[in-house]
């Protein structure tokens, strides 16, 4: 829906009433639909605004017929098209409206609207609904003594949150819907005339006239989103290559790479800053598959900088198998008269790494296998020819869950276990 231009217009019929049309073009230009979109039943109305979310249009108009925007009250009917079928209108106020305006926000639908008052003031109200919904909330009191001749304007912005600007007494006002709540007003320049809002990202632009004949413009220069969507695979060097979603931000400037050995504890150490979306981190050797002995994990995240050197919050982190410290041979045979033997691991209970030694007293094959206690095999931390003497190695068990394990040693004849136990 948002790849094309959606544009409504009303025009009189023959018996003087206005009726809303609607028209979508391509982004070559050529027109793709066109809709009356009051032609259900006996319905006519105009004055309409449009919005758009990802699988609707949605249209408001109103059945008042006068051409100023100050008198003469309606009523005030939306209409979706999801997908490519026109919905059932939808009657928001009888006869109470002066004019409305539909917005599309992250997740709801706004309707803002006029009314006129005892006294013959207008005030300024919203409505909202889930985007698919047919039920609308009860109606919340922006302004009171409200100008019709310019009505709401609104932007969204990454955050999830909707803007507003309007006219206030003597200057703009502002407020913002948080996906709850609407905060309260708040108000800027020295003037007011028909403001209007923009978004890029998390950025707000608000320009307005003032009666000097200046026209005005101010910025939120709001801090990036974070980065989404990190994951890593093997490089061609069997280096962890991290990738994330490239920014939207107009005033992106660059990334920060960060990393840390521990999930929760620990600072982040900054080892990159790049323009590009992905990363190599040439100081690690990725581990992919079964459990290898002596591996461990490491953790990423990343944070993005715009122009203005505002930070971004730290992405999810990232965890990443990489290869840790080789087995460490203790001594050689020649140094120590020993027979085969597999120690008990230390610490046990351990949480999550613990160390496993074993002996050797001739060369070899060696098979080292941790598994479950039913039996599966979870890890394979060795399953090479090794020469005699005695090993240690430090086994991570980051990613698996508690519980007793049991690793076995197969060495030649040679062949023992031991119990030990994951507490998280």
């Amino acid at each position: 829906m948002n790849n094309r231009l959606h544009i409504v217009y009303d025009q009189k019929d023959n018996g003087n009433n206005y009726e809303t049309y609607y028209k979508k073009y391509n982004s070559d230009g050529t027109l793709e639909e066109s809709k009356q979109v009051t032609d259900y039943g006996s319905e006519v109305g105009g004055f309409p605004t449009v919005s758009v979310s990802p699988s609707r249009v949605h249209v408001s108009y109103n059945s008042g017929n006068s051409s100023s925007a100050s008198s003469n009250q309606g009523t005030a009917k939306t209409r979706d098209k999801y997908n490519t079928t026109w919905q059932t209108p939808q009657l928001l106020f009888s006869n109470s409206s002066m004019r409305e305006r539909v917005h599309a926000g992250s997740s709801k639908l706004f309707e803002f609207y006029y009314k006129l008052e005892a006294g013959y003031h207008s005030d300024l109200y919203v409505r909202e609904r889930s985007l698919g919904s047919t039920s609308w909330s009860s109606s919340t009191l922006l302004q009171q003594y409200a100008s019709v001749y310019n009505i709401v304007s609104a932007a969204n912005t990454n955050d999830g949150k909707t803007h507003i600007v309007y006219e206030g007494p003597s200057s703009v006002a502002y407020r913002n819907y948080n996906g709850s709540s609407w905060t309260s007003e708040t108000t800027f320049g020295s003037s007011y005339i028909s403001p209007r809002i923009s978004s890029t990202s998390n950025d707000l632009f608000v320009i307005w006239g003032e009666y000097n004949d200046y026209l005005k413009i101010r910025q939120y220069d709001a801090n990036p989103p974070k980065p989404i969507n990190l994951s890593a695979s093997a490089s061609a060097n069997d280096h962890p290559y991290i990738i994330w979603d490239a920014s939207i931000c107009a005033d992106f400037k660059e990334y920060k790479v960060y990393k840390r050995n521990h999930p929760t504890t620990g600072s982040w150490t900054l080892i990159a800053t790049t323009t590009n979306n992905y990363y190599e981190d040439q100081t690690e050797t990725i581990v992919t598959g079964p459990p290898i002995a002596n591996e461990k994990n490491v953790y990423y995240a990343v944070r993005e900088v715009d122009q203005s050197n505002n930070y971004s919050s730290y992405s999810d982190m990232l965890t990443v198998r990489v290869e840790g410290p080789p087995l460490d041979k203790i001594s050689n045979n020649d140094e120590l008269d020993f027979t085969y033997e597999l120690f008990q691991n230390y610490p046990n209970p351990f949480n999550p790494s613990t160390k496993i030694q074993f002996q050797i007293p001739k060369d070899g094959y060696v098979s080292l296998i941790v598994y479950n206690s039913l039996g599966e095999k979870v890890a394979s931390l060795v399953e090479e020819n090794l020469t005699s003497g005695k090993y240690s190695f430090d086994f991570d068990a980051e990613n698996l869950p508690s519980g007793i394990y049991i690793y076995r040693l197969i060495a030649s004849d040679y062949t023992s276990s031991q119990k030990m136990l994951l507490i998280r």
